[in-house]
């Protein structure tokens, strides 16, 4: 299969004290499939008919294609699927027309409630989904590319949050499609400004700026759709992505800072001990792999 299939990176989740009413990311994994070799149908699935495990699949380059029992979907790039693995409904294979090789991103997802609550999304929208690579959620699950082959711990709640967050935006993704809500698409440009530039700490004004909007209306706008101010929402995700990188790699605690535009290791450390009740120094201490 490894002709098939290469793995570019893959990391399993070891998570302290996982809650088992709540979905779980075991694994995020980014793949290319090389030929039309690749499929996965009811043929394979008497062997999961009793597995209590989802994924969710995004398509990063090529094209592969999803048959949900009705009509086939093509999945090109910024087009995804989530469904359980018990589902004997689906089939997902690549195309033997496709001239270039499919980059997928995959999360495999566990719990026997996420299997519920998938079910009724997949009901109620389908199976496919449609997000930029830039929004929020995606752009995370690659930030996780920098520990390459390997384990991370994660918290039960980080990864709680982690997987919130993917529903969430698959679910806002089809209510944005219903709706074509001119301040949906607002938003979604402003994620995009955020998420493309990692090092750089931007404020509400700048990304106002950037979109030719007022910054009044900009943050009335993102609070409204989101629930958080833009200032919150920048620095909750710039901390989380801190967190990973404390708990999984030695770069010194200057250089995360940096990379992740503070303006200074005191800004830094006094914002995330504001969000954790703890300074990254000791952070690192309590939940660094050994």
């Amino acid at each position: 299969m490894c002709d098939i299939v290469t793995n570019q990176w893959y990391v399993n989740f070891d998570i302290i004290s996982p809650l088992k009413s709540l979905p779980n990311i075991l694994s995020i994994t980014e793949s290319t499939i090389n030929d039309s070799r690749y499929h996965w149908d009811s043929e394979l699935h008497g062997n999961y008919k009793n597995d209590e495990n989802s994924i969710f699949q995004f398509t990063l380059s090529g094209c592969g294609a999803f048959d949900d029992g009705e009509r086939i979907h093509e999945l090109p790039p910024g087009t995804g699927f989530l469904t359980n693995l018990n589902n004997t409904q689906y089939r997902y294979f690549y195309p033997e027309n496709s001239k270039e090789k499919q980059r997928v991103l995959w999360c495999n997802i566990r719990s026997p409630h996420a299997l519920k609550m998938i079910e009724e999304i997949n009901t109620r929208y389908g199976y496919i989904f449609q997000l930029p690579r830039t929004s929020g959620i995606i752009k995370k699950l690659l930030d996780f590319e920098f520990l390459g082959l390997s384990y991370s711990t994660m918290l039960a709640s980080e990864n709680a949050k982690l997987a919130s967050e993917l529903f969430y935006e698959l679910i806002w993704s089809k209510e944005r499609e219903s709706k074509g809500n001119s301040d949906e698409i607002l938003i979604e440009k402003a994620l995009q400004v955020i998420n493309e530039n990692e090092n750089r700490l931007y404020n509400a004004g700048e990304i106002a700026d950037n979109l030719n909007i007022s910054r009044e209306h900009f943050s009335r706008v993102f609070k409204k759709q989101l629930g958080i101010s833009p200032y919150h929402y920048i620095i909750s995700s710039k901390i989380e992505l801190a967190k990973v990188k404390l708990r999984n790699t030695s770069q010194p605690i200057k250089y995360i800072s940096h990379s992740s535009g503070f303006t200074s290791p005191v800004q830094f450390t006094k914002l995330f001990k504001q969000r954790t009740g703890v300074t990254p120094a000791n952070y690192r201490k309590i939940y660094r792999i050994k």
